[in-house]
C-alpha cells in the first residue's frame, strides 16, 4: 500500500511527464524546422565564408605573384639604365675627369655677347649682350653662400638691390643644377639616378633614353647609341608619360661634340630648338673671386670674371711665398 506521500509524488510525476509530452508535441517539430534552417544558413554562410577565403587567397597570391615580377622588371630595367649611364660616363671623358670640375665658362652664340661662369656648386655670374632686341644689355649674379642676387641692367639708373635668397631658389640654384646636367652629366655635386630604358630615333640616328631622377624630378637623357654622348635632355612635363612628354616639356639639344681639357662638350647647343647655337668652353679657369663679393657693374664688361693681370702676379707671389714657408 502506497502511502500518501508516495501517491502524490507519483501523481506529480505522472502530470509532470504528460505536460513535457504535451510540450514536447507541440513545439517540437517547429523547433526542429526552426533548427534546421538555422543548420541551412550556417551551412550557406560556412560556405560563402570559404569561398571568400579561397578567392582571397588566391588574389593575395597573384598579386604577391605580380608584385614580384614588377619587382624583378624594375631591377632589370635599373640595370640596364645604370649600364648605358656608365657608357655616357666614360664617353664624356670619364667620372674622375667630371669630378674634377670645379668651375665652367660658357660661350653662348659666339663671341661674348653671352657668357656664364659656373663656380660649382653655389656661385653663378652671367653676362648677356641681347641689343638691339628689347633685352638689351644686362648682368646677373648668385651667390648661394651668401644668399646674393643681383640683377643689373644697362638703362639702370639707382644702385644695385639684393634680391636675396628668393632669388637664388627661383635662378641660381636650377641654372647651377642645370649646367652640370647639360655640359658635364654628372659632378661631384649632382648625381643623377638611372631608373630605365626606352629607345626612340632622331632622323637616322638610333638614341637610348635613359630615364633618371635628380632631386626628385625627372630628368631624361637621349643618348646616341655609337658615341653614347647626348644628343638631348628632356624635363618632361607633369602629364608626360613615358616618352609622351606633352606640352610644357623643356629641352636642350647638343652636337658637335669636341674635346675640351679631356671632355667632351657638344659645341652646339640649342635651347628648345634642334638646330644648336655656336657654343664653346672654358674649364677650371682662373677666375676673379671677388665678383661674388659686391654687386656686378656692366662698365666692367664681358670680361670682369677674369681675374686681372696685377691680381694674378699677386696671387702667384703669394704663392710661391707659402711654398718657401714649407
Amino acid at each position: 500500500m502506497q502511502t500518501p506521500t508516495a501517491s502524490i509524488r507519483t501523481s506529480s510525476h505522472s502530470e509532470l511527464s504528460a505536460i513535457s509530452l504535451e510540450k514536447s508535441f507541440r513545439t517540437g517539430p517547429q523547433e526542429s524546422f526552426a533548427q534546421f534552417l538555422g543548420d541551412r544558413e550556417m551551412k550557406a554562410a560556412l560556405v560563402l565564408l570559404c569561398c571568400g577565403l579561397v578567392a582571397g587567397f588566391q588574389w593575395v597570391g597573384g598579386h604577391a605573384t605580380n608584385s614580384t615580377e614588377d619587382l624583378q622588371q624594375q631591377e632589370e630595367d635599373q640595370r640596364e639604365a645604370r649600364r648605358l649611364w656608365e657608357e655616357a660616363i666614360a664617353a664624356k671623358g670619364g667620372r674622375e675627369r667630371l669630378c674634377g670640375v670645379h668651375n665652367l665658362v660658357v660661350f653662348h652664340g659666339g663671341g661674348k655677347r653671352n657668357i656664364s661662369l659656373y663656380v660649382f656648386p653655389n656661385k653663378s655670374w652671367q653676362w648677356s649682350d641681347d641689343r638691339p632686341t628689347p633685352l638689351g644689355l644686362s648682368v646677373e649674379m648668385h651667390n648661394l653662400d651668401r644668399r646674393l642676387a643681383y640683377f643689373v641692367y644697362s638703362e639702370d639708373l639707382e644702385p644695385p638691390i639684393n634680391k636675396g635668397w628668393g632669388s637664388n631658389l627661383a635662378r641660381g640654384v636650377p641654372e647651377l643644377r642645370d649646367a652640370q646636367l647639360y655640359y658635364l652629366l654628372e659632378t661631384a655635386w649632382v648625381k643623377p639616378v638611372p631608373l630605365r630604358v626606352a629607345t626612340d630615333r632622331r632622323g637616322y640616328q638610333q638614341t637610348d633614353i635613359v630615364e633618371t631622377l635628380v632631386n626628385g624630378s625627372r630628368v631624361d637623357f637621349h643618348l646616341d647609341q655609337n658615341s653614347h654622348l647626348p644628343l638631348e635632355v628632356a624635363f618632361p612635363s607633369r602629364d608626360g608619360v613615358g616618352t609622351s612628354y606633352g606640352r610644357g616639356t623643356y629641352y636642350v639639344t647638343f652636337s658637335d661634340y669636341r674635346d675640351v681639357s679631356g671632355i667632351q662638350m657638344p659645341h652646339r647647343v640649342g635651347f628648345l630648338i634642334k638646330n644648336g647655337l655656336p657654343t664653346t668652353f672654358e674649364i677650371n679657369v682662373d677666375c676673379d673671386a671677388q665678383i661674388f663679393e659686391r654687386p656686378p657693374n656692366i662698365a666692367d664688361g664681358p670680361d670682369a670674371w677674369r681675374r686681372s693681370g696685377q691680381a694674378v702676379k699677386k696671387a702667384n707671389e703669394s704663392a710661391r711665398t707659402r711654398e718657401k714657408k714649407h
